[in-house]
């Protein structure tokens, strides 16, 4: 296991958050995370993607998202890296290489968020 960072949206409400990723955060692909649980890409997709660091994580929201994005959040995670050097969609031919993805990705195989980052870090 490899500690990292992981930025997630609120697909749902503040008192029942379900948190997604950014990449694939609507669909058939789309996963779900929740704190203290491993999540692995579904089948047919993946892998999933972490920040190695917090300068490349916080270098990334900087340039994404304004003050007060409520709906997004970073949190710490565990993960387990992969093989693969690109992430794909099942039956579609999408797939992007890690390369040009933002610096500081990385592809992991399954992945567990563990504690959000304090607001008054971003």
């Amino acid at each position: 296991m490899v500690e990292g960072f992981k930025i997630v949206r609120n697909a749902m409400d503040w008192e029942h958050p379900i948190w997604t990723g950014i990449l694939m955060h609507y669909g058939p692909g789309a996963v779900q995370y929740h704190p203290q649980t491993w999540v692995t890409p579904r089948e047919g997709y993946g892998p999933l993607t972490v920040f190695q660091d917090w300068p490349s994580t916080l270098g990334y929201w900087n340039t994404r998202f304004r003050p007060g994005a409520r709906q997004w959040r970073i949190f710490q995670c565990v993960y387990t890296p992969s093989r693969w050097d690109k992430v794909w969609r099942a039956n579609s031919g999408w797939m992007v290489q890690v390369a040009h993805m933002p610096p500081g990705t990385v592809l992991a195989d399954a992945v567990m968020i563990t504690v959000p980052v304090e607001e008054n870090y971003l």
